[in-house]
């Protein structure tokens, strides 16, 4: 981890090999990363409050990533064990997931999900690890409620009023 100029918690150059943001690195720096943040500590509030008391850990718990990552099955499960080190996620863990996730290469992404599915960690996706995802998918999805959908349209909304934001009122 290393603090450029302008004081904000970034990347390294030895940390950033898998990386792949060089055509909008102002944008990842000035919004993402913040944005991912305010995420982290929206969500390690939220696990706070699900487990309140002295002993209380930092970061993010094992239920509130599941509720926030919403993957079906067990995979959600999966990439909890892969993403903490100590059952919490931590911002740094939380940093280079999205990150991985969102500006990695694509040989980055796909070493991602092969681990993901690679439940037995022996290097091979195997029919056994086809059939424990497939014994772990819900059977009956329920569509969205309407509720659903009104968060959803107010978050996109609120995301794009940000943005406008930072572009200064253009569009």
């Amino acid at each position: 981890m290393s603090v450029d100029q302008g004081g904000m918690t970034g990347v390294s150059q030895s940390e950033d090999g898998d990386l792949d943001y060089k055509h909008n690195e102002h944008f990842v720096k000035t919004l993402f990363i913040p944005y991912i943040h305010d995420v982290y500590k929206d969500l390690a509030e939220r696990a706070k409050q699900q487990e309140p008391g002295p002993g209380a850990m930092s970061g993010i718990n094992r239920l509130t990533f599941l509720q926030f990552l919403n993957l079906p099955g067990i995979l959600g499960e999966r990439l909890f064990k892969m993403c903490s080190s100590t059952g919490q996620v931590t911002l740094v863990e939380f940093r280079k997931l999205m990150q991985k996730i969102f500006y990695s290469r694509v040989e980055t992404k796909l070493s991602l999900v092969f681990d993901l599915y690679d439940f037995d960690c022996d290097g091979l996706i195997s029919s056994g690890d086809i059939m424990l995802i497939l014994l772990h998918v819900p059977l009956e999805v329920q569509p969205p409620t309407f509720q659903d959908r009104v968060n959803s349209h107010n978050s996109l909304l609120m995301f794009t009023q940000d943005l406008q934001k930072f572009m200064g009122g253009k569009t």
